[in-house]
Order: structure tokens, then sequence, then C-alpha cells
């Protein structure tokens, strides 16, 4: 092999050494034909054990990739024998007849003669299937273990939305509207600023449920819930507090606002929500309302709530389907 001479025999010890190493080895003369290929180069397809290779280009090879994968250039051996020198490792893909493919990492060096003149190269193929495989195995299982957390989050996130909702109107529970209200009426008295409470009953409730049945009662309550909705910011606090009864809880609002939402509500209640109920015509849907606001002196939230419920029980006692402030001081 001292001058690569394809029509030299190769020893048959030398050819017993090469097959013992774990990575394919091809060595090329300068018109990068054959001098030697051993049994790991051989295997890497069906094709490559068949016949003699020595003194055949390797271009001739039809299963081996004229091209690095990836990349639109030369295979490594062909930027070695025009005395680039040795490039970086490079891929190859390597497709078998069964439509799998062999991955391989491609390495070309120099064989220079005394003067310094390339006389050849030395290509090794590193089989790296194995890793291919189990770093695309690797990548599914890291796919499917962020896929199964996003649908743990998911479900988690319905599971706190269920705990924190009321079921047949989506309002807020009371555990929930007092974990949230008892901190942002604490935050507002500590900084002096503005929070209002409306509170909302509908008018003459029970005879809905006598009249038109239970379900009907239920699409009442759903119609006033999305009314009231209807009519405040994402950041308001909406309650659906027991049976017939809203709570609403507004920061950063002044009486004034306070009381120009509640009345909107109580318009939007009685203009529309009578419409909204399906198969059946029912009779006017009111709803009586009562506003509160801590600038009034409340020092707590429950006394906040108190407030709003003497208010609401007034507008009861004023004749119902109206708003009134605490304190008995019309709105309307």
């Amino acid at each position: 092999m001292q001058y690569l001479d394809p029509s030299t025999a190769v020893p048959e010890r030398v050819h017993a050494a090469f097959d013992t190493l774990a990575d394919g080895v091809v060595v090329l003369d300068a018109q990068a034909r054959v001098m030697l290929a051993n049994r790991p180069f051989r295997a890497l397809h069906p094709e490559g054990g068949a016949g003699d290779l020595q003194g055949r280009a390797l271009s001739e090879l039809k299963w081996l990739p004229r091209h690095v994968a990836g990349e639109n250039t030369h295979v490594p051996w062909d930027q070695v024998l025009r005395g680039r020198g040795s490039g970086p490792d490079e891929r190859m893909s390597i497709a078998q007849p069964d439509g799998s493919r062999v991955e391989v990492v491609v390495r070309a060096a120099p064989v220079n003669d005394a003067a310094g003149r390339v006389r050849g190269c030395i290509v090794t193929f590193h089989n790296v299937t194995d890793v291919h495989q189990a770093n695309d195995q690797l990548r599914q299982t890291l796919g499917d273990l962020e896929r199964t957390r996003e649908q743990i989050r998911t479900q988690n996130e319905e599971l706190r939305r269920l705990a924190m909702r009321d079921p047949m109107t989506g309002c807020l529970n009371r555990r929930a509207f007092f974990d949230a209200a008892g901190e942002l009426v604490a935050n507002a008295l500590a900084r002096n600023e503005p929070v209002c409470c409306i509170m909302s009953d509908i008018d003459h409730f029970k005879g809905f449920n006598d009249l038109y049945g239970h379900s009907v009662g239920d699409q009442v309550i759903q119609v006033v819930a999305r009314a009231l909705a209807a009519n405040i910011r994402n950041i308001d606090l909406l309650c659906r507090y027991g049976g017939e009864e809203f709570r609403i809880l507004l920061p950063n609002t002044n009486l004034a606002d306070a009381c120009a939402i509640a009345e909107r509500a109580r318009v939007n209640i009685e203009n529309s929500a009578s419409a909204a109920i399906r198969d059946v015509q029912v009779r006017r849907i009111t709803s009586s309302l009562g506003v509160a606001t801590l600038a009034d002196g409340a020092a707590s939230l429950q006394a906040l709530i108190d407030q709003a419920d003497q208010a609401l029980y007034a507008s009861k006692e004023a004749g119902r389907n109206r708003v009134t402030v605490w304190a008995n001081h019309p709105a309307t």
C-alpha cells in the first residue's frame, strides 16, 4: 500500500487487521479508487459485500450518497483528494432496501508521500444509527412528556376553575369570592383606594319555580348572571352568593360609577332577561340591587357586604326593581 497502487494485492493480514476495526474504513488512491474496504464498511449496505471493490471508484457505489446529509457539498474524500485538507466530521444517511436508514459520521484524512503530495486518503464511517435512533426516541419521549405535562396543567386549571366556580352560572362561588375579595379589600384599606360592593336579588324568584318549574327557574338565574357579568370588568368579582342572590365587588371604583353599573344591570335585566328564556314565555324578570362603598366607613369586607345587604333590603322595601345606596339614599 506504500504507493497506493490498486493493482497491488493487499496482504490478507492487512485485510484481517482492518476488519477488526469497529468503524468502516476505506483506503482510496488519488483517483478515489478503492484500495481497501473493510468488513464494517461493506456491512453498511447489502450491496456493499457484493463483488470485489478493489480498484473501483467509490462514486460507482450507487448506495453511497453523493452528498453529506443536509448539505449540497461534495463528499469529504473529494475535498481531501483535491488537496483541501481534512474537513470536519460530516453526517451521511445511507438508505436501505427495506426503507430504513443507516446513519454514519464520515471523516476523510489525506495520505501524503514523502514530498507532501496527496497520494490518496483514508475514509472512516462511524455507524451512529443506534445513537440516532436513541436520540429520536428521546426526543419523542420528551415530546410525549411535554404533551402530558400540558394536559395535566390544562386539567389542573380546569379542576381549579371548577373548584372556584358555580356550576350553574360560571360565577365565582362563595369560597372563591371571599378568598379573592378579602385580600382585595385589605389592600384597598391599606392604600386608601375605593372599593364598592353591589348586592343583587331576583325579585319574586320563588314564583318562577312555582309557575314554570325549576328548570325555568334555573334559566332565570343564568340569564340574570349573564346580565350582571355583561356590565363589569375582568378585574371585578361576580359571585353567586346563594340561590338567586349575587354579589359584585368593584375595585378602584367610586360610588357614582358603582351606582351607574348597578343601574345598567337593572335595566338590562328588566328589558332583556325574560326574552332570553327558552321554550316558554315567562313574566317580566326584574332584580333589586343595593350598593355600598368603603368610603362610608366600612372597616372590613364583611362590614361592606352587610352595608350592601341593608341597601338591597331597602330596595325591596321600597317596591323592588330599583337600586339603593346604603344609608337609604336612593340612586335612581
